[in-house]
């Protein structure tokens, strides 16, 4: 759908400038073009609107609907001059033109990235982990025997009762069925974030079993990448993959709050061997990069049991999403 809106407005701004240039030449502007020009803003501003409603957590698209809003407006206010066949000012139709190409570039680098920023109002309502506690809670005193509160004919106070049993911990198991399912593979289309059409089927699975099991609560979405390329751009494709994947389980019905996502480009292949300095030949293999391209489910909560362990491996745990950084503990 970002996809779509940047198109829409692409075809706007060709249109855009060539008005402006009309403009700047003090000659007629064709009626037709002015229509295709605004006709485009405004269905690449609907579509980015649809985004914000079907993802209202996702910061980076939340600020291009703003300088989407702003640039509306000062095409308004240029089209009012035009009909009161007012001499445009020049001014108004350089900030125009400036919001817009400011919009355009920050929903090309959201599209690229898109690594969804998680709202503290969207982490509140995860519940944390329960710790049990090692203290008792007495009960109340209006709530004793009166053999607790009788003296001994010594004077001495009676026996208090013993302390209740310390509460087991809760245990961190996620179900077989789950497991399985999650470990199902998924593929995108080559240097995209998008889902290929034979992996869909398999992030429908997905959804319904995780929406099948609720006690499921939080999920981090991993993106990794094989070893070809730089390090920044695997990162940020991975980044861009994982939130795709998160996108398409919210779209069919998963709680957001359950899902974070995180890409951890080629620091960690599905081979441990394979990053260290002296790694195999066979890590440099096309079978093994194929290996090495996946998403990884980690869950993280089941009920009030929380993951201690590897969220990742050592080489990506500066990568970790904050919100998720508590769960990691380093063998």
């Amino acid at each position: 759908m970002m996809l779509a809106a940047l198109l829409a407005l692409a075809a706007g701004a060709v249109a855009g400038i060539f008005l402006a240039v009309r403009h700047f030449r003090h000659k007629r502007l064709p009626a037709a073009v002015a229509l295709f020009h605004g006709l485009g803003g405004a269905t690449g501003f609907a579509l980015v609107l649809l985004t914000v409603v079907r993802e209202p957590n996702f910061r980076p698209i939340r600020e291009v609907l703003y300088l989407l809003i702003a640039t509306v407006a000062l095409g308004v206010v240029n089209l009012l001059f035009h009909i009161r066949k007012v001499r445009h000012r020049t001014s108004l139709i350089l900030l125009h033109g400036l919001t817009a190409v400011t919009a355009a570039s920050m929903l090309i680098r959201a599209i690229l990235v898109h690594s969804p920023v998680e709202e503290s109002s969207a982490a509140a309502t995860t519940p944390p982990p329960v710790e049990s506690s090692g203290a008792a809670v007495a009960p109340p005193a209006s709530a004793k025997a009166p053999e607790e509160s009788a003296t001994t004919a010594g004077g001495a106070s009676a026996a208090s009762p013993a302390p209740a049993e310390k509460p087991a911990a809760a245990e961190f198991t996620v179900d077989e069925a789950v497991e399985r399912v999650l470990k199902s593979p998924i593929q995108f289309e080559t240097a995209s974030a998008n889902i290929t059409a034979s992996s869909l089927s398999a992030v429908s699975e997905i959804a319904s079993t995780l929406k099948e099991h609720p006690e499921i609560a939080l999920i981090q979405v991993q993106g990794h990448a094989d070893e070809r390329g730089e390090d920044g751009r695997n990162v940020a494709l991975t980044r861009a993959r994982a939130a795709a994947v998160v996108s398409t389980l919210v779209a069919k019905g998963v709680g957001r709050e359950r899902l974070h996502a995180a890409g951890y480009g080629s620091r960690c292949p599905d081979d441990a061997a394979c990053a260290q300095s002296d790694a195999p030949e066979s890590c440099h293999a096309s079978e093994n990069w194929q290996r090495d391209r996946r998403v990884v489910f980690r869950v993280l909560r089941v009920k009030e049991a929380s993951f201690s362990g590897e969220v990742v491996c050592a080489r990506g745990a500066d990568l970790i999403p904050p919100e998720d950084r508590k769960f990691h503990v380093q063998k």
